[in-house]
């Protein structure tokens, strides 16, 4: 049940961050859209900022484009949050093994 508890906790940390890079994205690609009339795109295409003129002022536009990078981003994010819970886990598991008291055996 722990390491069930332990791949859950590592997925769902990974999603978070997946969304907050994606969010991260768009913000960048947001701030970074000069004027009227103009496309950024962000995260090697995965999101993208349009900007357009219409009557009453400016009309934008956003979401997700390229689906490939989404979703290598994602595993991305999952491999780097798999790879960090793997490190910590044996770093605690070898900092219990070095404080744990020795006996002295006569």
């Amino acid at each position: 049940m722990n390491a069930v508890k332990h791949i859950l906790m590592t997925v769902c940390t990974g999603i978070v961050l997946w969304l907050m890079t994606l969010v991260g994205g768009l913000a960048w690609a947001m701030f970074s859209t000069p004027g009227s009339r103009q496309r950024t795109e962000a995260l090697w295409g995965a999101v993208y900022f349009e900007t357009s003129p219409s009557k009453n002022g400016v009309l934008m536009q956003f979401g997700l484009e390229n689906m490939r990078s989404v979703l290598l981003l994602l595993l991305a994010c999952l491999a780097a949050c798999a790879a960090i819970s793997l490190i910590a886990k044996a770093c605690i598991k070898g900092h219990a093994a070095m404080c744990k008291p020795k006996r002295i055996t006569r």
